[in-house]
């Protein structure tokens, strides 16, 4: 998708060939969070928003009317809770030694058993994912 905003509106349009952002796709997004699902008005900390939608051209939804009404008083703020769990990686690895492609199996066993060792009661998960065994290079009986 790609937006262009403009003093005028905002121009939501989808770019893959057979997508489309209409005017239920676009609002519907902007409903994330909203108290009430029957208005086009948004509440945010500080104020709302109000907005009109229109369908612009098969694949564009048009946004114009853009109002911000600040509230009168305090300003409020919703907290979500997040927190950091822990890390991910991902490493993708082409081997071609015939002798290691043979004991693949051993080798991870091996780095399991590292891991393991390093990590003592640690809670972690750990997965190996063997893809295109021998697509790297053939074996051949030796």
């Amino acid at each position: 998708m790609i937006g262009t905003i403009t003093h005028e509106d905002v121009k939501v349009t989808a770019m893959h060939p057979d997508q489309r952002c209409t005017v239920a796709s676009v609002a519907g997004h902007a409903m994330y969070e909203r108290s009430n699902p029957f208005s086009n008005i948004s509440r945010r900390s500080a104020g709302h928003d109000h907005c009109k939608y229109e369908q612009f051209d098969k694949k564009t939804t048009r946004i114009t009317g853009h109002v911000f009404v600040p509230i009168q008083g305090k300003t409020k703020v919703k907290l979500e809770g997040s927190g950091k769990i822990g890390e991910r990686y991902i490493g993708i690895v082409g081997i071609r030694d015939p002798y290691s492609v043979r004991n693949i199996d051993k080798m991870i066993a091996w780095a399991r058993s590292q891991v393991e060792e390093r990590l003592p009661g640690k809670q972690y998960q750990l997965y190996y994912h063997i893809y295109g065994k021998n697509g790297v290079m053939e074996i051949w009986s030796l």
